[in-house]
């Protein structure tokens, strides 16, 4: 080992420590070559999975939206006569005026219901004098 300036340098490798280095450096691109393409299997296999999961969760609401259908057919709220129905919204309008809308939504004989109720319509209730102005004007 030689110095120069205070410099240390280590001796030039031999012919044969160059060649098994080359070696050494063959088989490690060779590895990581490899394992690169083992990563691009493994991302193709995790995009397939993840179309698969997506498929299920769509099977999977279609099947709630179907549970859900069948139970909003068998809801016992359906057997309820129309004059039932009518007495609560009419109960119901008299304490919150805002409801006609959601019980109108409720389904489709809970809508024709309630908007066929006129007593549920008969007060309009108004937090200030300004509002039932604008309501006269229109």
């Amino acid at each position: 080992m030689s110095t120069a300036y205070g410099a240390s340098y280590a001796a030039l490798p031999t012919a044969a420590e160059t060649a098994s280095a080359r070696a050494r450096i063959s088989s490690q691109c060779d590895d990581v070559q490899r394992a690169e393409q083992e990563i691009i299997g493994l991302e193709a296999q995790i995009a397939v999975l993840r179309n698969q999961i997506a498929a299920r969760r769509n099977d999977i609401e279609r099947i709630r939206d179907a549970i859900a259908l069948d139970e909003n057919m068998t809801a016992p709220v359906r057997l309820l006569p129309s004059e039932i129905v009518a007495a609560i919204v009419v109960l119901v309008a008299a304490c919150y005026v805002r409801t006609l809308r959601t019980l109108s939504s409720i389904n489709r004989v809970w809508g024709d219901i309630t908007l066929d109720t006129p007593h549920a319509w008969s007060k309009i209730a108004s937090r200030t004098a300004h509002s039932v102005d604008l309501l006269c004007l229109r």
